[in-house]
């Protein structure tokens, strides 16, 4: 995602009513807190406490974390929908069921 993609957001308003978003992020690796931190920073933009323009600055500045401490997104509501893998394709994650061992023990 480039600074201009968040031009396509739509505005403030409209939002406030939404029950959830839907944020998709890909990449071979991601640093510690990244995705937080880029949720949160979307949120921002999209309730419009950051303009497109303050997070290319941000960007730009080649130290987001120091002067512009950016808050990271709660980790509740955030999920792992799938893992790609290069010759094998997309894994989708499955929800976790106890094994037989471990329901044998309730």
């Amino acid at each position: 995602m480039t600074a201009t993609d968040f031009q396509n957001l739509p505005s403030a308003p409209a939002l406030r009513k939404l029950q959830f978003w839907s944020l998709e992020f890909e990449s071979q690796s991601f640093l510690y807190r990244q995705v937080r931190r880029m949720t949160a920073v979307l949120v921002a933009v999209g309730l419009g406490a950051l303009t497109p323009a303050q997070v290319k600055a941000i960007l730009e500045s080649r130290d987001p974390l120091g002067r512009h401490q950016t808050r990271v997104a709660p980790a509740h509501g955030l999920f792992l929908k799938s893992v790609l893998y290069p010759d094998l394709g997309s894994a989708p994650m499955q929800p976790h069921a106890p094994s037989e061992s471990t329901a044998q023990k309730s």
